[in-house]
C-alpha cells in the first residue's frame, strides 16, 4: 500500500487533488513507513501494522474519493 500511495502522490495527473505541501508531507510519511517496515517491521505485532496501515489508508482513501 505504501508503494501504491506514494506512486499515486507522485503521478502528475493527481496533482489537482492534493496541495503540494500536503503531498510532500504524505510522501515523507510513506518513506518513513517504508523505513520502519525494513528496520523494525519483523519485530512488531499485527496491531502495530494495522494501526500504521489505517493511518496511511485513511489519507489515501480521502484523496482517491476527492478525485
Amino acid at each position: 500500500m505504501i508503494y501504491e500511495f506514494r506512486g499515486w502522490l507522485q503521478d502528475d495527473s493527481n496533482a489537482a487533488y492534493v496541495e503540494e505541501s500536503e503531498r510532500d508531507t504524505l510522501i515523507a510519511k510513506c518513506n518513513t513507513g517504508e523505513e520502519w517496515i525494513y528496520e523494525a517491521g519483523s519485530d512488531v505485532g499485527y496491531k502495530e501494522y494495522q494501526t500504521k496501515g489505517y493511518d496511511l489508508q485513511g489519507a489515501y482513501s480521502k484523496l482517491k474519493t476527492r478525485k
